[in-house]
C-alpha cells in the first residue's frame, strides 16, 4: 500500500508536496544533536571528576592552582562554557 503525500497550501497560495523522508531526515538530525550533547555533558562530567581527584604534584604539572581545580569541579555538568564558545566563533 502506498502513501500519499500531503499537499500543503503555503502562505502565497504554492502547494507543495511534504516529504515523509524529510521529517525522517531532520527528526535523525535532531536525535543526534541531542545524543552528541548528551555525551559532551558525560565528558564533561567525568573530566570535572578527574580533575577534583588530581593531587598537587600533578595539579602544579598541569599549572592549575588547587582552588581553581576544586571551582571546575563543582560545575555542573550542563555548564558548558567552551560548547558556547565554539558556536560564538563558527
Amino acid at each position: 500500500m502506498k502513501v500519499a503525500r500531503k499537499q500543503i497550501t503555503e502562505q502565497g497560495g504554492q502547494e507543495y508536496a511534504r516529504s515523509p523522508r524529510r521529517l525522517t531526515g531532520q527528526a535523525k538530525a535532531l536525535m543526534l544533536a541531542v545524543v552528541r550533547r548528551v555525551q559532551r555533558w558525560q565528558r564533561l562530567a567525568y573530566e570535572r571528576r578527574l580533575l577534583g581527584s588530581l593531587d598537587q604534584h600533578q595539579l602544579r604539572d598541569i599549572g592549575i592552582s588547587r582552588a581553581e581545580a576544586q571551582r571546575e569541579s563543582a560545575r555542573p555538568f550542563w555548564d558548558d562554557i567552551g560548547q558556547d564558545d565554539q558556536r560564538r566563533n563558527m
